[in-house]
């Protein structure tokens, strides 16, 4: 289930990445000498001679502090502002992607067609199957895989009779140079535990435009009526969106995340379906990777799980 917005980003502040610790410096700008000339004045032979001043040059370490140059301290504190922003950005993306985001009244689905076991993990093939769209309609294909942009995959498509997304005999776009007339379009996904497949399929107006996200090997935890998921926002886990399902309806809720023995518990507000989302920060500073553990203990339901984050945590199933 697909929740409109990230409700809470949490983490440990202290341990956010820094994206660029460039310093930019400025010369000084140079003052220009005062100029010295001599005056004749007319009808006379007198030439006066300037007073010489006993005020010493200016110089560069006596000029007092630029009064809106920042401390270390200050870059240190404005550089973290900026990036938690734009992981705040990118968790709302990534848990807009979606029917939050898809034209009303269309929709895609990712049917698994088969798995197979590869040298990398295990591969799964899923065939594409899109409402709100007629045949005829030209469409585009996307991805966004993690640490990625949105990738245009194909273009030219369009839909059967079904619904099934497939390449048309008379394509105009490039899918014909990959693809046999009147194929379905196939995604192949290798993936780790946890992490998400996400794709979207858009005529070139943009007026329709239908995504999907899903999690081939989730990595979840379900005790009674409550489910808690952690869905990867980057390979490293650096950033993982925690989303729960069947929890008290529009109630505050306290989450447990624990790292290296120290809970920092979350307090977040439930939406009118009993669900959450939450954008968690793992890392640890000091640390170059770890585990943490997110639990929630309430009077009917207490489902746990344990990830691994940091250097080497990543890994295909």
């Amino acid at each position: 289930m697909r929740f409109p917005s990230v409700l809470l980003l949490c983490g440990l502040i202290a341990a956010a990445p820094v994206l660029s610790a460039q310093q930019s410096s400025a010369a000084p700008a140079q003052s220009a000498a005062p100029a010295t000339s001599q005056t004749t004045p007319a009808q006379s032979t007198t030439t006066r001679t300037p007073a010489k001043t006993t005020t010493p040059p200016l110089r560069l370490e006596s000029l007092p502090p630029e009064p809106h140059s920042l401390t270390p301290a200050q870059q240190k504190a404005l550089e973290t502002q900026r990036v938690l922003k734009a992981v705040n950005n990118l968790a709302r993306s990534q848990a807009n992607w979606g029917p939050a985001m898809s034209t009303p009244g269309a929709s895609l689905t990712l049917v698994t067609k088969n798995e197979k076991s590869t040298q990398e993990g295990t591969q799964v093939t899923f065939t594409l199957h899109a409402t709100g769209f007629q045949p005829g309609d030209s469409i585009k294909l996307f991805r966004w895989p993690l640490n990625s942009r949105v990738e245009q995959v194909a273009t030219g498509l369009t839909v059967d009779a079904s619904g099934q997304v497939i390449c048309p005999e008379i394509s105009q776009g490039d899918c014909l140079a990959s693809m046999q007339p009147g194929d379905p379009v196939q995604i192949k996904d290798i993936a780790a535990r946890g992490e998400p497949l996400r794709v979207a399929i858009g005529t070139p107006d943009g007026k329709k435009r239908a995504e999907v996200t899903i999690v081939p090997f989730p990595l979840e935890a379900a005790s009674n009526t409550c489910k808690l998921e952690v869905i990867l926002g980057t390979r490293n886990a650096a950033l993982v969106l925690l989303e729960g399902v069947g929890f008290p309806k529009n109630q505050k809720v306290d989450i447990h995340i624990v790292t290296f023995g120290k809970d920092h518990p979350v307090t977040t507000t439930t939406s009118a379906l009993g669900g959450l989302i939450v954008a968690v920060l793992p890392a640890v500073t000091g640390h170059a990777s770890g585990t943490t553990t997110i639990s929630y203990h309430g009077a009917t339901c207490s489902p746990s799980l344990t990830f691994p984050w940091g250097a080497d945590s990543y890994h295909p199933l």
